[in-house]
């Protein structure tokens, strides 16, 4: 998906790399997950008979639809075909969780990953994706003490995978005991302030709101032309720091200025600035220049052409080259393998 939206279902991709990838995926899926969390409170959880439960063969086909409501709604995406296209399905890939849920060694809560995505399609814009508490419970390790794991989701009780030895597929380590439970508060940190409360910093506020210059926190604004300090709250407007308003991204064919100046900045999630107007990022076969110009998430650019990932046995220098993964031993593009059937078996 385009950057922002990468950034957020890369949220999704660190739960999928705690519930079933190995170590070594997961720190590189922590990488693409670099970003500030904008958590905010959604609507109140609906009641379990109103959501479906989600198969775990549909699990990840319903997450992604989920992400893409949520980004269309609260206008980060252009429309529902771009988002479609733009979509990493690296980053909803579940086949890791799948082998270890097959193998005994993870749980599965089809009613949590039903909650999880429903709270999502639905979730404030200031959100990121997959935030409620429900998503945190769709994955349930299922090892002991001792016992082989392949990532600490796997370790009941939040206990870790320690002493991981990693190869291009699987890392094997061993759960630790279960953390004792802290007495007290988790956490000492005092609870954002509400709108039209004093505040410091923006970052003192709600995410929906930002600290006005009287040192209070006010609403991010919503429309063009509105007055606006630190960013504005749909995904289709910015902020012109020049003028402090809110003005609107370049539509595909608009004039467009990369620098914002003579005419409106494209979407970078989803649009690049040419020959003056806006245009589709690239996929397969389309020019491609850097971070400016980035191929969509399916694709590489490669020597000046968005190119698609490659497949087992291609040259790979990380996990983005490739389809699956990339062995950085070989220097080449696997297909995805289970990790070896013994995982999770008891110490002698």
């Amino acid at each position: 998906m385009g950057p922002l939206c990468a950034r957020h279902g890369a949220v999704l991709a660190g739960r999928l790399a705690r519930a079933g990838r190995s170590a070594a995926a997961a720190a590189r899926a922590g990488a693409c997950a670099a970003f500030v969390a904008v958590v905010t409170g959604a609507c109140a959880a609906p009641p379990d008979e109103a959501v479906e439960p989600v198969a775990l063969g549909d699990f990840s086909a319903v997450a992604q639809r989920a992400h893409c409501e949520w980004a269309v709604r609260c206008r980060h995406i252009r429309d529902e075909d771009t988002c479609d296209r733009l979509a990493d399905p690296k980053l909803y890939d579940s086949r890791r969780s799948e082998d270890a849920i097959r193998a005994g060694r993870l749980g599965y809560d089809a009613l949590a990953a039903g909650r999880c995505f429903h709270a999502t399609a639905a979730a404030s814009c200031a959100a990121t994706p997959f935030s409620d508490p429900a998503c945190d419970r769709m994955f349930i390790g299922e090892l002991g003490e001792g016992q082989a794991c392949t990532s600490s989701a796997e370790c009941e009780r939040g206990a870790a995978c320690e002493d991981a030895a990693c190869g291009a597929q699987c890392c094997l380590g061993t759960c630790s005991a279960p953390p004792r439970e802290e007495e007290g508060p988790a956490d000492d940190e005092p609870d954002p302030a509400e709108i039209g409360e004093s505040c410091e910093t923006h970052f003192d506020c709600v995410r929906e709101a930002y600290c006005e210059t009287d040192s209070r926190c006010t609403p991010l604004p919503e429309e063009a032309g509105e007055r606006c300090l630190f960013g504005c709250l749909p995904g289709d407007l910015y902020c012109d720091t020049s003028v402090l308003e809110c003005r609107q991204y370049a539509d595909f064919g608009e004039a467009c200025d990369p620098e914002g100046e003579t005419d409106p900045r494209c979407n970078r999630a989803w649009a690049v600035c040419r020959g003056g107007a806006c245009e589709p990022r690239p996929g397969e076969g389309d020019i491609c220049a850097g971070d400016e110009e980035s191929c969509i998430a399916t694709t590489r650019c490669l020597f000046g052409r968005c190119v698609a990932r490659g497949e087992a046995g291609d040259a790979c220098e990380a996990d983005d080259d490739c389809a699956w993964r990339c062995d950085d031993d070989a220097g080449a593009c696997v297909d995805h393998e289970p990790c070896p059937a013994d995982v999770g078996a008891s110490p002698p």
